[in-house]
């Protein structure tokens, strides 16, 4: 089980960057609260329209550990260990985010240095977008490259693809993966049994964009996902914006509808993926 926090235990916890200035190196190089998670926007394309691309959901079954009965794009934790050889992977594309630009106003008011970043705040609402990163695509499967390899185990043990993701003579790549950007948050868990209190996961959300070369490949239902859909970018980015689980999950059914919760960090990395400029270029596509 994920470590959850009501809000009054934040300032107790190692969590660099929250209430004080560091960069994704200081977290990197010390220990954290901060739980590191791989967020996988998986496109692909239409099959009867190949120039619209479309992006996965689906619904976590009621038996999953964290967030049940949640419309869901997939994620999975991976150790803090893991984190700096995957920023050294990608050091040559990193892109510092400048705090001016961000829409949060507290953000514009104070000085950062190049590459720092700083959130104040707690809530669904409060996350922030602190590094980019200029394409860098790698394909799938591949096991010498570390934003590949964590997402291996997402891909295989969430989506069922062990098997596709297993060489063989006539293997062909499944598809690419590219890392977007980091976003950092913190996400609405539950309540606390017995006194209703919110309880919050801090979480760093490395957002990896991957372009599916056959959809089919991707079972309808899993352990972890039912209702596993194709939705396309801008009826997710309305569905996301309106929490309205028929966008994300076109062929949901009445009772779905009226009961799924849409919420959480892992929907809003995608969303926050879909908006940005370089997405064909993170894809490898012509256009979007």
């Amino acid at each position: 089980m994920a470590d959850r926090y009501p809000i009054e235990q934040f300032p107790d916890l190692q969590l660099p960057g929250f209430n004080s200035e560091a960069t994704l190196w200081d977290i990197a190089s010390m220990p954290t609260d901060w739980q590191t998670t791989l967020s996988l926007s998986i496109y692909s394309r239409n099959p009867d329209s190949p120039e619209k691309i479309e992006v996965l959901t689906g619904i976590r079954t009621d038996d999953t550990e964290t967030h049940p009965h949640v419309v869901s794009t997939p994620t999975g934790r991976f150790p803090q260990q893991f984190q700096s050889p995957l920023l050294e992977s990608r050091k040559s594309v990193y892109k510092e985010v400048d705090a001016g630009e961000t829409s949060h106003a507290w953000a514009r008011d104070i000085f950062l240095k190049p590459g720092h970043f700083r959130l104040n705040e707690v809530g669904i609402r409060e996350n922030q977008v602190v590094a980019t990163f200029d394409p860098n695509l790698t394909e799938l499967p591949n096991r010498e490259d570390p934003l590949a390899f964590l997402a291996h185990e997402t891909l295989a043990r969430k989506l069922g693809l062990a098997e596709a993701l297993q060489k063989s003579r006539e293997f062909r790549a499944i598809g690419t993966i590219s890392l977007s950007e980091v976003i950092a948050g913190f996400s609405y868990a539950a309540d606390e049994e017995g006194t209703d209190t919110p309880l919050w996961e801090p979480l760093l959300m490395y957002a990896g964009v991957v372009m599916l070369n056959d959809r089919t490949l991707i079972p309808e239902q899993t352990r972890a996902y039912r209702k596993i859909s194709w939705t396309g970018v801008d009826d997710f980015l309305e569905g996301q914006r309106t929490k309205k689980p028929e966008l994300l999950i076109p062929d949901i059914d009445a009772a779905d509808e009226a009961t799924v919760c849409v919420r959480g960090l892992c929907l809003t990395t995608t969303s926050t993926v879909s908006m940005t400029a370089d997405l064909r270029s993170h894809l490898g596509v012509e256009s979007v």
